[in-house]
This record gives structure tokens, C-alpha cells and sequence, in this order.
């Protein structure tokens, strides 16, 4: 892929939370980058900060949140941006898919409604009959049938495919450069997801839009990304090309979820799981965060935190022992 100007870069961001007198860190000094037309995923288990990240991104956390580091889309650092100047950008410039539409989408406004507020937020010279035919074309976009009928219903009137269809189109409404899904097929069939990932990738490829694509499915990181990022326990553990990341892993956890997925093996018809628990992120063990779990742990692991250091060209690992053949 040819490399532009980043549309987003994320350097050394970490995200606390204050809950009366503790503070807890959920994202350690996380970077990254994203190209325009690039898929980005952030992969990891439930806990492990990627959709903090994420909400750090866009600007949707809470009050209590803390987030240092800087954040820069297209140039501009949106830490150092008011509230209003981060709701301008949201819609517009940058979209955010969630993970359960219903509990995204107003039960009480038709599809119409909920796409049309978006267009006159951030459209506000548009005729109301500019609004509905663009309403129309966006549904039409994400390949929703009859259009016109979809719009005049409410969301409890869809399946869950449709509404997951509804909010990418609504995300899409202002032809955002940057894009953030957060696990936008979890709560889908295997059919309904695989449609929902080629709209994805055929949005992508289309219109140039930049994509943070997270989920803990590793199945579906193979079919969309560009690059995997993998957290764990708040931290970047390994950062790699999609191919590089399947083909040569570095890091035991990526090795332990890769070798947990399901398989068409039928002769093996147990699956392998990583030992142990995530850890408590008010509560981290000392040094390497995944070293109570690994295989590989020595007494070294615990000492310090590894750096994220290249251990092949633009693969990087946290880990001392990322390299050692006898283990790999």
C-alpha cells in the first residue's frame, strides 16, 4: 500500500478512569497509525482496552476519563479540541458503527427520521427533499432493499442484519474519511456477518475511508484487515501486516487466539484455550502483563515491561523472547 500523510495517529495514548479515590489506566501508552484505505484491526479479548481506545478516539467517554498522549486526525490534535469542535468532526469528518444497533437507534423515530438528523446537523443548507433523497441513496448504498418502504419503518420492525445496515448507513451519511466499528457483526449470524464485512471492505475500497475495525474474532480479522494490532491487558502487544500476523506471530497471546479458532478439523473436535484468566487492569502483575498465562515465561518476563520492539520489518512484539526458535 502506498503510504500518505497518516489520516489518524494515536502516540502514546493512555486512558484512566477515576472512581473516587482509585484511578484506574485501561489503555497504556497505545500508537498506531491509520492510512487513508486502510483497515486497521484491534483484536483482543474482552478487557483489554480496544474499545476504550476507540471512545477515546471519537471523544465518547465519560467525564471521569483521563486521556493523555495526542490524537491527530487529518493534521489536527483532537485532544486540544472543545466538546463542540469534537461533536462538528463526529458525522462528518469521522463515523463510529456500534456493536448493538438497538440499542443505538431511537425505537421511537422512523429509519427516515434518525438518517435525516444526522444530514441536518451537519447539512443544515440542504432542502428537506435533498435530505430524503439522500436518505434513500444511503440505504441504497448499504444494499438495503426497497429503500423507500425500509425508511417509513422503525427499527423494531427490522432484523438485526437490517439495523446493523441502518447505522453503517447513518455512519456513512456525511462521507466520513475515518471510520471506527466496534464489533459491528458480534451479535450477527455467520451469513448476515459475512454480508456485513464485504459492505465494510467494499465501502472502504470505494470511497478511500480509513477504518478502526475492532473486534475479538481473529476469523474476522483475516477476512478485512490490513494490519492487526493486538491488545492485551491495555497494552499493544503485537502490530503486524494481516499476512505476517497469521503466517509468523511473535507474540504468545497472538499464538495462543490463533491457535483457539475453530478449524474444519474434524478429527480434533476439542479447541485449545489460552490457561488462566485477563488480569485485573486496577491490578496488573509485575513486568509483562501476560507472563502469569505464558507458556514461554521466565523470570526475566517479570522484572520489567517489554518494549514493543521490531522483531522483523514492521512487526513488532512485546516480548523478550519473540524471537527464540526453539519456542516459536
Amino acid at each position: 500500500m502506498k503510504q500518505h500523510k497518516p489520516l489518524l495517529s494515536v502516540e502514546n495514548v493512555s486512558t484512566s478512569f477515576q472512581a473516587g479515590k482509585q484511578q484506574s489506566t485501561v489503555v497504556k501508552d497505545v500508537s498506531f497509525t491509520v492510512q487513508p484505505g486502510e483497515i486497521v484491526a484491534i483484536v483482543g479479548e474482552s478487557g483489554s482496552g480496544k474499545s476504550v481506545t476507540s471512545l477515546s478516539i471519537m471523544g465518547l467517554l465519560k467525564k471521569n476519563a483521563q486521556i493523555t498522549g495526542s490524537i491527530v486526525y487529518n493534521g489536527q490534535d483532537l485532544l486540544t479540541l472543545t466538546n463542540k469542535q469534537r461533536r462538528l468532526l463526529r458525522g462528518s469528518e469521522m463515523s463510529m458503527i456500534f456493536q448493538e444497533p438497538m440499542s443505538s437507534l431511537n425505537p421511537m423515530l422512523r429509519i427516515r427520521s434518525q438518517i435525516a438528523e444526522v444530514l441536518t446537523i451537519h447539512q443544515p443548507s440542504w432542502t428537506k427533499k435533498q435530505i430524503t433523497q439522500k436518505t434513500i441513496d444511503l440505504l441504497t448504498q448499504v444494499d438495503i432493499p426497497n429503500p423507500e418502504q425500509t425508511a417509513l419503518r422503525f427499527p423494531h420492525q427490522l432484523s438485526g442484519g437490517m439495523r446493523q445496515r441502518v447505522m453503517i448507513a447513518i455512519a456513512l451519511a456525511c462521507d466520513p474519511k475515518l471510520l471506527i466499528a466496534d464489533e459491528p457483526t458480534t451479535a450477527l449470524d455467520v451469513t448476515t456477518q459475512a454480508q456485513i464485512l464485504s459492505l465494510i471492505k467494499t465501502l472502504n475500497e470505494k470511497n478511500g475511508t480509513g477504518v478502526v475495525f475492532i473486534t475479538h474474532d481473529l476469523s474476522v480479522v483475516a477476512s478485512i484487515a490490513d494490519r492487526v494490532l493486538v491488545m492485551y491487558a491495555g497494552r499493544i502487544v503485537e502490530e503486524a501486516t494481516v499476512f505476517d500476523l497469521f503466517d509468523q506471530p511473535k507474540h504468545p497471546y497472538t499464538i495462543g487466539l490463533i491457535e483457539a479458532m475453530p478449524t474444519l478439523d474434524t478429527e480434533n473436535e476439542s479447541l485449545n484455550a489460552i490457561a488462566g484468566n485477563p488480569p485485573n487492569i486496577a491490578k496488573l502483575p509485575s513486568g509483562c502483563s501476560f507472563h502469569p498465562r505464558c507458556p514461554w515465561a521466565t523470570d526475566a518476563c517479570t522484572e520489567k515491561v517489554p518494549a514493543l520492539d521490531e522483531k522483523s520489518a514492521n512487526h513488532f512484539a512485546r516480548c523478550i523472547h519473540a524471537n527464540k526458535e526453539a519456542i516459536k
